[in-house]
Parts: C-alpha cells; sequence; structure tokens
C-alpha cells in the first residue's frame, strides 16, 4: 500500500493554463467580454450570424469548427435553432478565428486576450 502511495504522491502534476479571456470588439461600439472566453465566443457567434457564417466560402475547416448540425461528440455546445458550436478550444484559437471571421466578412473586429489574475 505504501509504494502505491508514493507513486501517486510522486506523479508529476499537471500544470493548467493561467485563465484568459476574450474581449471582441465591433465597430459599432458593440463590445462582448465575459467571465469565460467560451461565452464571449458563444455570444459572437451569435450577433454574427450562424446562417451568415455557414453560407460564407471558407476554408470548410474552420467553418465546420463553428458551427455544427449534429452533436456528433461532448465538444459541443448548443446555441440554438439545432445548431452546435465547438466547445474545446484554447482562447488563443477561438481569437485566431475571430480574425478569421473578420478578415473573411468584413467585421474589422478588435479581439484581444485578456488574463485574469486573481
Amino acid at each position: 500500500m505504501n509504494e502505491i502511495l508514493k507513486k501517486l504522491s510522486t506523479k508529476p502534476r499537471q500544470v493548467k493554463s493561467p485563465k484568459t479571456n476574450l474581449l471582441v470588439r465591433f465597430p459599432n461600439g458593440r463590445v462582448f467580454y465575459n467571465d469565460v472566453a467560451l461565452e464571449t465566443f458563444e455570444e459572437v457567434i451569435l450577433y454574427i450570424g450562424p446562417e451568415k457564417i455557414r453560407r460564407w466560402e471558407i476554408d470548410n475547416d474552420i467553418r465546420e469548427r463553428i458551427i455544427y448540425d449534429h452533436p456528433e461528440n461532448r465538444a459541443k455546445r448548443p446555441i440554438g435553432n439545432g445548431k452546435y458550436m465547438m466547445s474545446n478550444t484554447s482562447t488563443e484559437r477561438k481569437k485566431k478565428i475571430m480574425y478569421c471571421l473578420s478578415d473573411g466578412l468584413k467585421l474589422n473586429l478588435e479581439v484581444e486576450i485578456i488574463n485574469n489574475e486573481n
């Protein structure tokens, strides 16, 4: 029993990334910022419009990572109207996707990652 406890106590601990959020500004002055980056990401996707994103001629890989029609795995979050959004990406990846959408849809978004230092 002591050997098992020794192994458990000497196992290296996984270090979590620091908590970060997204801040997204639209040229019309609308700002999106929540306590959790995923919530900000979701609100921006809904504000832009999932159907607009689906119709946009972009790299299919990016579009399919944003809006899904069927929840095929647990990493998808329902956003209404039978649509789902990916939920297992880093804040940095969400920022890159926001810039991709901004460029492709000519939205001129400003996107920042905010570090939460508690």
